[in-house]
């Protein structure tokens, strides 16, 4: 295990999508900032592990990211109406 998945969680929630599990975490650094990690684990259908991926989003990327998330979720919700996003 490396040194950032042994960091304390603040905050923790989970969804549950079919067979994907995404886990939203804020971690606190050595230098007590946080961070935000999500991590989605894919199972196959025998409800084995299959694959985990995992993104680390820390403090100076945050309004860029939610700025880019909210642009494309609004495309889609434009380009596809609002059911597609339930």
């Amino acid at each position: 295990m490396d040194e950032l998945e042994q960091q304390q969680s603040v905050r923790e929630l989970c969804l549950q999508a079919g067979s994907r599990t995404y886990y939203f975490d804020v971690k606190q650094t050595k230098a007590n900032d946080y961070y935000l990690t999500i991590t989605e684990r894919k199972k196959s259908s025998d409800g084995k592990m299959l694959k985990k991926q995992r993104l680390f989003l820390y403090k100076e990327h945050f309004s860029d990211f939610c700025d880019m998330l909210d642009e494309l979720t609004t495309f889609i919700k434009k380009e596809k109406g609002e059911a597609v996003l339930r």
